[in-house]
């Protein structure tokens, strides 16, 4: 909010705080401003829309911007919860539907296996073979798996071979993460909300990758490269067979409050989708931008046309 005879701007620069564009003509100079998922009215520090990811967010209203706290935290594109500044492991984030059921909703967390009776403990990223994959945040690496070669199965199936808990993963990767603000994030199969302490570490889980080139103990910055994704674990080749088909292959992106040699107990595993940029929703979909486009007609009334994303009726 600007005060008034006590500032100056220029037509030639069109955006203001936090790096939004202004939209200077919809509720005068300095009382809107647009970002890529929303729009937001700094007089009362609230957006006009829902938190497209307000369901990994059950302690906080919808509506609230930068947690209340917009001078520490920033907020600019209206979608990635502040304190978390998350990015995407992958340049296009797709959802791999299940094999078992084929439907996307079973690439997404929480029971959404087998018509809800079977729990996926994180999402399936589309990542064809040799994809990068980026670490969405900063932080340490803790777990680092690069001992399968290319396309080696390791999953139930293998004879005379003892499965380990990260059997199926492959070559993997585990960064963690040190949270640094408090919220509340879905969690224990998507059951109940688990509240996140500032200073509290979560561990972020890479998988199926073809190799890795991080170590134990690296330090990483959000968007450094970890290896790049494969086919190892549960999708290689396994008598003539791929474990899963080869325009499925992805990475299970996972996060956790507890990290035991890669290994995350099911009672500490949380809703990935939080740690990642890209908002995903209950059904594996990528939900898409909810901005207003506004067509200045005059200078006394706004035509408003407005377009809607998929919307579930369900909901």
């Amino acid at each position: 909010m600007l005060l008034p005879n006590r500032h100056a701007s220029s037509d030639k620069y069109r955006y203001g705080f936090q790096g939004q564009e202004k939209d200077d003509e919809v509720k005068g100079e300095g009382n809107s401003y647009t970002t890529h998922f929303r729009q937001l009215d700094p007089r009362i520090a609230k957006w006009f829309s829902l938190d497209p990811k307000m369901r990994s967010f059950p302690g906080w209203s919808p509506y609230n911007y930068s947690l209340n706290n917009p001078i520490f935290f920033n907020d600019p594109n209206g979608d990635c919860p502040p304190g978390v500044d998350c990015d995407d492991p992958v340049p296009v984030v797709d959802i791999v539907s299940s094999t078992k059921d084929h439907r996307k909703i079973g690439g997404t967390f929480g029971m959404t296996r087998g018509n809800g009776i079977g729990f996926h403990a994180g999402l399936d990223i589309r990542a064809s073979k040799g994809t990068e994959l980026k670490s969405t945040l900063e932080g340490i690496v803790v777990y680092a798996q690069n001992n399968h070669a290319s396309d080696e199965y390791t999953g139930i199936r293998r004879p005379g071979v003892k499965r380990s808990p990260t059997t199926g993963y492959g070559n993997a990767v585990v960064v963690q993460y040190t949270i640094e603000s408090d919220f509340t994030v879905i969690g224990n199969k998507g059951k109940n909300d688990i509240p996140l302490k500032k200073g509290q570490k979560v561990y972020i889980k890479y998988t199926h990758m073809d190799n890795v080139s991080v170590e134990v103990a690296q330090r990483v910055k959000k968007g450094t490269v970890l290896g790049t994704a494969g086919a190892t674990g549960n999708p290689g080749l396994h008598n003539g067979k791929w474990g899963i088909s080869i325009e499925d292959r992805h990475t299970h992106f996972e996060v956790s409050t507890k990290n035991n040699g890669g290994y995350f107990p099911k009672s500490s595993i949380v809703d990935p989708r939080v740690f990642i940029k890209t908002p995903i929703d209950d059904n594996g979909n990528v939900i898409q931008d909810f901005r207003f486009p506004f067509e200045i007609s005059d200078t006394n009334h706004v035509d408003i046309e407005v377009e809607m994303g998929p919307q579930n009726i369900d909901d």
